[in-house]
């Protein structure tokens, strides 16, 4: 634990000396996750590697989170260099800007996938800098095999049927036990996951976080 808490301490002190010098534009309140060596990148709303198979996000390829989950953020990749040393935390999707959100929001409206798309007009937790989609890469830089893939819109993927398809040999026990390995590590820095979705965390309560936080957009 004293080695966990050392990790944290170095990271945060290196970061007070970084932001004082030259470094890259980042959103007002918010920090890019690739400060982080631990992060690696798949964005896969800025590609064609999603669920519409399209582009939403434009140039936008970045990831940033809320500098408030910042401590948070630095605890799991504290966690996760000595629960699984050489392991990464592979970043699907991080910071949403109200208007990609509604462009996303426009292409299920109406349709069955409607249902795993927040409506702006809510707005969705991604928005304010507070929400993650991830998995984990392994020391040889492998995607861990969690089931099904990221958004896939199944009962399989969804946390809350976990138990009826073990049981029913359809997600396995290595399948099962790197979902929990997941929530475990993102657990360490208080990040959540969604009863729908795997690979959804979030660092604070939506009802908290829309009432305390300006939604962002660019």
């Amino acid at each position: 634990m004293r080695a966990y808490w050392s990790i944290i301490l170095l990271f945060l002190g290196s970061q007070m000396a970084f932001s004082n010098g030259a470094g890259p534009a980042v959103p007002k309140d918010y920090f890019e996750l690739t400060e982080f060596s631990e992060v690696v990148l798949d964005m896969r709303y800025a590609s064609t590697n999603n669920f519409l198979n399209e582009n939403i996000y434009g140039d936008f390829t970045r990831a940033f989170l809320h500098r408030d989950t910042k401590v948070q953020f630095a605890k799991i990749t504290a966690y996760l260099k000595i629960k699984k040393p050489g392991w990464k935390l592979l970043i699907f999707d991080a910071l949403r800007p109200h208007s990609m959100q509604k462009k996303l929001w426009a292409k299920v409206e109406g349709t069955d996938e409607e249902r795993y798309v927040m409506n702006p007009k809510y707005g969705s937790i991604h928005s304010f800098g507070f929400a993650l989609d991830l998995s984990l890469l392994d020391a040889e830089g492998h995607e861990v095999d969690m089931g099904t893939g990221f958004d896939s819109f199944v009962r399989m993927s969804q946390p809350k049927y976990e138990d009826e398809f073990f049981s029913a040999g359809k997600l396995s026990r290595q399948q099962l036990n790197n979902r929990k390995l997941l929530r475990e590590i993102m657990g360490a820095g208080g990040f959540k996951v969604i009863p729908n979705e795997w690979w959804h965390f979030e660092a604070q309560q939506g009802s908290v976080v829309r009432k305390k936080y300006p939604l962002f957009d660019r």
